[in-house]
């Protein structure tokens, strides 16, 4: 579940492994793309291993440290790249080489194009003191496509893994079937039966983060949850999310200016 195209080094983006050589990277990207397909497929997510260097996981984690202190130190949820200015996670999400890999992964897991490729990235920083409202909380993302990487993850024993019920549903054909199954999923029952069945050993799949690690999966499709912190331990990701089914949606434009009138005015 490891993918590692031809054991070549980190480049500065993370995934452009022959810069300057356009054929060449096409061949990598493409290797990249099927082998994490194929892991999805049959595992429920996808590894890409040693994507950044050390020094690079250890500039973004000051950098969330920071943001997390400006957020009063517990939690922190930070949309956008401003939070990694300088950084090499600051382009991560307009970067060309890892919007083709998303899309050349939903290509082929879905035999279709992704017909919008803008991925929107937010940082999450929780500690034990957050891990209440915001660990252990299953639930359907909106995109079809989910990227985590991690900056800061508790050792071993620390908790704060990534809980995965994969590929339980299909892409729905209409926003209004979208949110029924995110209702049904986040109903206080439904939380109790999942947590249950991860407390068993049954059901659920534990994922270990890595620093330094991309780890893909179908957020549209997978019920998926993070573990808490232990005691005096911080967890930061760094998440994207790739290619709306429902972007062109009627309700859930209508639903936007209900929700977001300002943003309409």
């Amino acid at each position: 579940m490891v993918a590692d195209p031809g054991g070549e080094s980190p480049s500065p983006c993370g995934f452009a492994a022959h810069p300057g050589d356009a054929t060449a990277q096409a061949q990598s990207l493409d290797r990249l793309s099927r082998q994490v397909a194929a892991d999805i497929r049959d595992h429920g997510y996808g590894t890409i291993s040693n994507r950044f260097l050390p020094d690079e996981i250890d500039q973004a984690r000051a950098q969330a440290e920071q943001a997390l202190a400006r957020n009063g130190g517990d939690y922190a949820g930070v949309a956008g790249n401003q939070t990694f200015q300088g950084a090499v996670l600051h382009d991560l999400a307009e970067s060309g080489p890892f919007t083709a890999l998303c899309s050349a992964v939903y290509s082929e897991l879905y035999g279709r194009r992704a017909s919008d490729m803008r991925l929107r990235q937010t940082l999450r920083c929780l500690t034990d003191r957050s891990a209440a409202g915001h660990s252990d909380y299953f639930h359907y993302d909106s995109y079809a496509i989910t990227a985590v990487i991690p900056i800061a993850i508790p050792a071993a024993g620390g908790g704060g893994d990534l809980i995965l019920l994969p590929n339980r549903r299909p892409l729905r054909r209409t926003y209004l079937a979208n949110l029924i199954d995110k209702a049904l999923a986040e109903r206080q029952g439904a939380q109790r039966s999942f947590r249950r069945a991860l407390d068993a050993g049954a059901g659920p799949q534990r994922v270990r983060l890595v620093p330094g690690n991309v780890y893909l999966f179908l957020g549209y499709r997978s019920l998926h949850a993070n573990e808490p912190c232990g005691e005096g331990f911080l967890r930061a990701t760094l998440i994207l999310h790739a290619i709306d089914p429902h972007a062109g949606s009627p309700l859930k434009r209508l639903l936007g200016r209900l929700r977001h009138p300002w943003r309409h005015a």
